[in-house]
Formats: C-alpha cells, structure tokens, sequence
C-alpha cells in the first residue's frame, strides 16, 4: 500500500512540474509573453544569468519542452542547437520572436505572440512609461548629452529620445573604435550588462558610463517594464 501511494505521489508532481504550460527560452523572451497577455510563464535559462542565451539544456527541460502548448525562442540561444527539430512534439506551438526593447519592435513581436494565443496583448502600462519618460527626459539635461550606445540598447535610447551620436558592440571595441571614443567628445557613454565592452573606452573618455540591461532578473508580470525603471534610473542618476 505504502509503495502504490508513494507511486501515486511521484505521478502527480511529475505531472505537476511537466503539465502543459508556456515556455520561454529566456527571461526577455517571456516577458514578451507576459506582454502578449499570457501568464505562468516558465523560462527554461535561468533569469539569474548574466547572458542566459549560453544556458545549456538539462534533461528537466527536455520533460518541459515535451510537455508545452507554447515555445517561444529568439533563435540566437545556444539551447537551440540541441532542440533543432530534436525535441518535437507536434501539439506544441512554436513561435520565434525579435528581441529588441523599442516600442514598434515589442508591439509587433507581441501581437504576433497574442495572435497565435487568441490573447489580449497588455501593453499600455509599458508604452505609457516610456512616453512619459521621453518627455521627462526632453526637459532635462540629458537631452543634449552626446551618447556613445551599445548596439543591444539602441532601441530604448532611441525611444527616449536620447542624442545617440555613435554605436559599439557587440564584438569588443576595435582600436579604431576605442579612438574615436575618445576623439568624439561624448558624454555618455550606454553599456549593456549583458555583454559589457566598454571599459576600454573609460582609458580615453571622460564620459560617465551607464550599464543598461535587456534580460528581466525575474519572470512574470511587468518584467520588462521593471528592466526599462532600472535602466531609466540609472540614467537620470548621471545628472544628480
């Protein structure tokens, strides 16, 4: 009796922590999710990742990704190598989004996601910040500050209406690049923590450097709507 119920117990939380849910490949890709109007959403690489598109998969996630009515996967994690057309399951809904933190990317990309899903995409509160912050930042002295931005975090510099006048990354700065860092006479400088690169221009600069991030530190509801306050903060910190 004792082993039927033990058997019993191992049944239903293996179908617990394998039932049909939706399936995130990282943190940002599941906030998009969460954008797109679903909920209880599970992100296979971990969100306490520096850069979680290098997660490898675990057998645990295999199970998971078996089990799925949705995946959804930017295409550049290193994961995918291994699902490829490996880890079929043909009841499960596969959806490849852009990641990219402006405005028209993210509606598309979630409408695309609400769509598929039949869902209510839930964007107001996220678009709403951001308007407000350009606006905030229109009148402020950042406004005229010349910015030197990471290519992953152009989308949002952009959308804040920030004064982005040269690029870098992802790749480390070249020797032409870290000159013209110097010669360009900037005064921000945007990294991304993801991939941070710009310490060599900080040898040629003295602009100050802000750290932006892209992958939420968590998943679930208004994710990346917190990343985008941090990212704000951190900025409007250079003008206190």
């Amino acid at each position: 009796m004792k082993k039927l119920l033990l058997l019993f117990l191992v049944l239903v939380l293996s179908s617990a922590l394998f039932a049909a849910s939706y399936v995130a490949s990282t943190s940002w890709v599941a906030s998009y999710m969460d954008l797109a109007g679903l909920d209880d959403v599970v992100s296979i690489a971990p969100s306490s990742l520096r850069h979680p598109p290098e997660y490898e998969l675990k057998p645990s996630d295999v199970a998971l990704l078996m089990n799925a009515d949705l995946f959804c996967y930017a295409g550049y994690e290193g994961m995918m190598r291994t699902i490829g057309g490996n880890i079929e399951n043909p009841d499960r809904v596969d959806i490849q989004i852009n990641t990219g933190n402006s405005i028209e990317n993210i509606t598309k990309e979630v409408e695309k996601i609400a769509s598929q899903m039949n869902t209510v995409p839930r964007l107001d509160e996220y678009v709403s910040y951001i308007e407000k912050m350009r606006d905030v930042i229109a009148s402020s002295p950042i406004k005229d500050m010349k910015v030197l931005c990471h290519t992953m975090q152009l989308p949002l510099a952009q959308d804040l209406g920030l004064n982005v006048a040269g690029t870098f990354g992802p790749a480390s700065p070249s020797a032409e690049e870290i000159r013209g860092a110097g010669e360009g006479d900037y005064d921000l400088i945007i990294d991304n923590v993801h991939n941070p690169v710009a310490s060599p221009f900080a040898e040629v600069s003295d602009a100050d450097i802000v750290v932006w991030r892209n992958f939420p530190e968590r998943v679930g509801r208004n994710a990346l709507l917190e990343v985008v306050e941090d990212n704000v903060e951190n900025l409007m910190a250079v003008t206190e």
